[in-house]
């Protein structure tokens, strides 16, 4: 099998998974918050702003590093997985001794909850670095379906355990309980499905080998957290656990389906790129096709959300959701516009330049840090999602540029400039249709007005630009469109 077949099962496989995943995830949030007040989720956001924080830092891009190698000994296994497990080992015991302090981001009423949660949750650390090497040795082979299996397993779990014990008055404990079930499931679903066991090997050439290459990745991805995550941070500190449920709820919705597109084509793309590191004259194509693909899936989602936030609130989560309604509107846009740059990471990666996406995030970071303070002092919630789309906007040039120096020119516009008719003529279908349904029921407003605006886009796009359609569904089968 040749390596565009491998990464159009891949394709196939990595949708299949990540389609299944996302909408057990989804309907199990919905769930989640009709059971649950929103201070319960801004106690677990809290939570696990400590715990991934850490956990980004565990592994100094060790995975990253153990795909993009072009031989990988047991030797190397071995260092990794050992550098991988200290680390998280380390990271684990420290969140855990230091919960007390670090839950001083939250108000006095639940200072205590918030530290207890964070305890319990440190464990997930330890269970990302168990499961490390395992999954980037799937990633480095194109095992899709061991991956399929160890993402969608965990899924579940969460789905059933979570919405169980909400169902019983569990509280905040239930997402807990569940967070901690599905990363033990998915850490034991890597190891039953891979073959390589550690030895007791560790080589500091090694170790220096891989943590040369993973620095800026590891650099990148804590800058990246911070870029995503410092909204959360201040929120909580400005607004209070409450304010923080409302906007990290808006959040997740706003950036579900963009992101889990993003995520579909980034699964593939890395190893994609990595093998293509020595063939140049395919990786734009490559690029071009999948930053097409991108954009063509999570436009759609985007405009629903701008024009139906309403009354999906209003008809899915219930009345006491609705300072959500603004938030949505906002953050659809910096939706689509992260799926579509998150996808560059691993092109940037892939091609030895991890350095472009730390650079990029840093000075995203630095962008968000002088407009969130004032805008969430003064709106809160509202202020945080208008500082995190500015401030993607505002970053958005440097990556452009970097993608212009390193996969070439124009790739972007070709990408997106056949999208815009169809995205267009979308946008005024869910103007009118929402006209229309006007004093309609919540649920039968939104399915009428998404529903035919979807039609719009989708026919549209077909009459218009089949190849893009085409393009899409010839590289999920893993043939050339060229």
């Amino acid at each position: 099998m040749n390596l565009q077949q491998q990464i159009g099962r891949g394709l196939l496989l990595a949708f299949a998974g990540m389609a299944s995943s996302r909408l057990v995830s989804f309907l199990a949030d919905l769930g989640l918050m009709r059971l649950l007040a929103p201070g319960e989720f801004g106690v677990l956001a809290l939570g696990l702003l400590v715990v991934n924080a850490l956990g980004l830092a565990h592994s100094l891009g060790v995975g990253e590093a153990l795909v993009v190698r072009r031989q990988v000994d047991p030797e190397t296994c071995d260092t990794a997985f050992y550098l991988s497990l200290f680390m998280g080992g380390g990271l684990c015991a420290l969140a855990w001794l230091t919960a007390p302090w670090m839950a001083l981001l939250a108000g006095p009423p639940d200072r205590e909850l918030v530290a207890e949660v964070l305890r319990w949750l440190s464990l997930c650390i330890l269970f990302q670095a168990l499961a490390g090497v395992p999954g980037a040795l799937f990633d480095r082979a194109l095992e899709f379906r061991k991956k399929f299996l160890v993402d969608a397993l965990p899924t579940l779990v969460y789905a059933l355990l979570a919405v169980g014990l909400a169902w019983k008055g569990a509280g905040v404990w239930s997402l807990v309980w569940g967070r901690l079930g599905a990363a033990a499931v998915s850490t034991a679903a890597a190891w039953a499905l891979s073959a390589w066991r550690p030895g007791w090997r560790f080589s500091r050439a090694r170790a220096r080998e891989l943590a040369g290459y993973g620095r800026y990745v590891a650099g990148a991805a804590l800058v990246s957290f911070v870029v995503v995550n410092l909204d959360d941070a201040l929120v909580v500190r400005l607004a209070g656990t409450e304010a923080l449920g409302f906007y990290n709820r808006a959040f997740l919705l706003a950036n579900l389906p963009a992101t889990a597109v993003a995520h579909l084509a980034n699964r593939v793309a890395f190893p994609a790129y990595a093998r293509l590191k020595d063939q140049p004259a395919g990786t734009g194509p490559l690029c071009r096709r999948l930053l097409q693909t991108v954009g063509a899936l999570s436009l759609p989602f985007a405009l629903g959300l701008a024009f139906l936030a309403e009354p999906f609130t209003l008809g899915v989560l219930g009345g006491r959701w609705l300072p959500l309604v603004p938030m949505l509107q906002c953050l659809a846009g910096y939706g689509l516009c992260r799926a579509f740059l998150s996808n560059l990471g691993p092109l940037f990666n892939a091609l030895g330049a991890p350095q472009a996406i730390f650079r990029i995030n840093l000075l995203q970071s630095a962008l968000l840090l002088a407009l969130l303070v004032p805008l969430v002092g003064r709106w809160g919630g509202m202020g945080a999602a208008l500082g995190v789309l500015a401030g993607t906007v505002l970053s958005a040039p440097m990556a452009l540029w970097y993608l212009r120096r390193l996969a070439g020119p124009g790739l972007a516009w070709q990408a997106l400039r056949p999208l815009w008719g169809p995205g267009a003529a979308m946008a005024l279908a869910l103007w009118v249709l929402r006209a229309l349904t006007e004093g309609e029921a919540p649920l039968v407003q939104l399915s009428l007005a998404g529903g035919g605006a979807l039609l719009v886009y989708g026919g549209l796009l077909w009459w218009w630009q089949p190849q893009i359609l085409g393009g899409a569904i010839k590289l999920v089968q893993g043939k050339s469109d060229e």
